[in-house]
């Protein structure tokens, strides 16, 4: 007896599945089984199918049933409508069945549903039933929506995507437009619409009051960047905005989390209107302004400078660091914890301001010009390898460091440590005497008050047409005119004053004064005492 093993039926294949005529504003599309075959027989017929949950499977009892082609005359495949489909991405299916009606596995391939405007408005209603006009005044963009796919309408200017349920707009794709784009958006109904980010190179102006930003905005670009007339304004909160350079204009929200410019300047004004700014960071130069209505974390700069103002209008501002010099003004509502510039110093016309807080830590690499105003406490003020010739003021200021003081004022109740490496030349160091919020001489809010110096040491330099003084204010050239000029408060004392030298040719008074009390101390090896026009006094209450 002989026994003949039947062999096993092979299922059909097809090699691929391609998405062709593709077009949203008609409602077709295209789909074609290339390389379906048979090994051991025909192939009877190739059936095409949507993901319809979208989990990247075919399951065909799930999964909706576009077609089935039974003819490969003129190859195998399918024309028929988007009806079903989503926008954004689909995933699309293709398997083939043989004589034996056995099927083979699938091959899929993906079928993108964007709308295209140039010069175009195009009008939606959203999830909130919101009826959403979106302008594209100039050049080309991709707008990728989310949503079943209904119907298309073109007429004239205008594109109007219907349909029975709503969409969202996703993502606005600038990377195709060759000219500067203007976008803007108008929202009728109840609060915000929302738009899940923006991609591109050829933004000029993005306007949406009304628009919760529910993603980023993500600029990859590699030629002149955004450039100084770019406005951009939005509702919400602007998670992530990146750019290669920034060089003008202006990015508002009502909160900012992150900007960042990764290679080049920020010249555009970054705001929050309702919010904080959680993080801004610029590879080179910050020349624009930061305005926060409540708080700022952090601003940054790898290798430039700050020559814009930092402004936190009711909060606080947490840390500024720059390469460079630092020329902008920086105010903060309450307290600010640390200024630093790596390689530069603070301009003669920049004032940091701590208008109701401390101003803890302020280090720089070179001169202090420019006036650092706190309410209450500086904590530590460092200049590695300048000197200080602005004004410093506060209600208590704990360590001061640098080269030299040089047309420096020092202003609190309360002065700890100063230590310079160099001299004291043309410089007031006064404890209890206010020249107030304005840093400097002859305000309104200047106040006499009592108040005491711990230490004052310039070891190796000399003392030069200066005054250390405490509860008291000194008559010079500078304060002459002033109402409080040669007037003691209460009390005042001065513990611990080092410096190698004084001046060997003054032409007026200077010196070392206070209400109550000075150390003794040494000029070189000398006891230190009033010498012509070099004074030691405590000049009494």
């Amino acid at each position: 007896m002989v026994v003949v093993e039947e062999t096993p039926n092979q299922p059909p294949t097809v090699g691929s599945v391609t998405v062709s005529n593709l077009n949203v504003m008609s409602g077709e599309i295209t789909l074609t089984a290339n390389g379906a075959q048979d090994a051991d027989g025909t192939v009877a017929a190739v059936a095409f199918y949507l993901d319809i949950n979208q989990n990247g499977i075919l399951e065909p009892d799930t999964d909706t049933l576009l077609a089935t082609d039974s003819s490969s005359g003129d190859g195998w495949g399918w024309t028929g409508t988007l009806s079903g489909f989503a926008w954004g991405t689909n995933t699309v299916f293709a398997r083939a069945q043989d004589d034996q009606l056995d099927w083979g596995p699938a091959a899929q391939a993906e079928a993108e549903l964007f709308v295209t405007a140039a010069n175009q408005t195009v009008k939606y209603v959203d999830g909130g039933q919101r009826q959403v006009a979106l302008k594209i005044s100039s050049g080309t963009a991709n707008l990728h929506l989310e949503g079943t796919y209904g119907t298309v309408a073109v007429s004239g200017k205008t594109i109007v995507i219907g349909g029975e349920e709503a969409v969202s707009l996703q993502l606005i794709d600038l990377t195709e437009s060759s000219t500067k784009t203007a976008i803007s958006f108008t929202v009728k109904g109840e609060g915000e619409t929302t738009l899940g980010g923006v991609t591109g190179e050829s933004l000029g102006k993005l306007s949406a009051k009304r628009v919760d930003l529910t993603g980023n905005i993500q600029f990859s670009l590699t030629a002149n960047s955004l450039g100084q007339n770019v406005t951009i304004a939005m509702a919400g909160t602007v998670k992530s905005f990146q750019v290669n350079t920034f060089a003008g204009g202006s990015l508002t929200a009502d909160v900012i989390k992150t900007v960042k410019v990764k290679q080049g300047d920020l010249g555009a004004d970054v705001t929050s209107q309702t919010g904080e700014i959680a993080t801004v960071y610029a590879y080179a130069d910050i020349t624009g302004n930061i305005t926060s209505a409540t708080f700022i974390k952090t601003v940054a700069s790898k290798m430039g400078g700050l020559y814009g103002d930092v402004t936190s209008q009711t909060g606080e501002i947490g840390s500024l660091s720059v390469y460079g010099n630092i020329n902008g003004n920086i105010e903060s509502a309450t307290f600010i914890k640390k200024i630093a510039s790596k390689a530069g110093g603070i301009g003669a016309d920049a004032k940091i301001t701590a208008l109701h807080g401390d101003l803890l830590a302020v280090s720089t690499y070179d001169t202090l010009a420019g006036k650092l105003v706190a309410d209450n406490l500086i904590k530590k003020i460092a200049v590695k390898a300048g000197d200080i010739t602005g004004n410093v003021r506060a209600a208590t200021i704990g360590s001061v460091s640098a080269i030299n003081l040089d047309g420096a004022i020092l202003s609190a109740a309360e002065i700890g440590k100063v230590t310079l490496k160099g001299n004291i030349l043309d410089s007031y160091i006064l404890g209890g005497y206010d020249i107030g919020m304005d840093g400097t001489f002859g305000g309104a809010d200047d106040l006499l008050q009592g108040g005491n110096i711990k230490s004052v040491s310039a070891a190796k330099g000399q003392f030069a047409r200066s005054f250390i003084s405490a509860g008291y204010l000194p008559e010079s050239p500078d304060t002459i005119g002033l109402p409080d000029a040669g007037q003691a408060a209460d009390f005042g004392s001065i513990s611990k004053v080092v410096f190698a030298s004084k001046d060997p040719n003054p032409t007026f008074d200077y010196g070392i004064f206070a209400v109550t009390e000075i150390k003794p101390f040494k000029i070189g090896k000398e006891p230190a005492q009033t010498d012509g026009f070099f004074k030691v006094e405590i000049v009494g209450g």
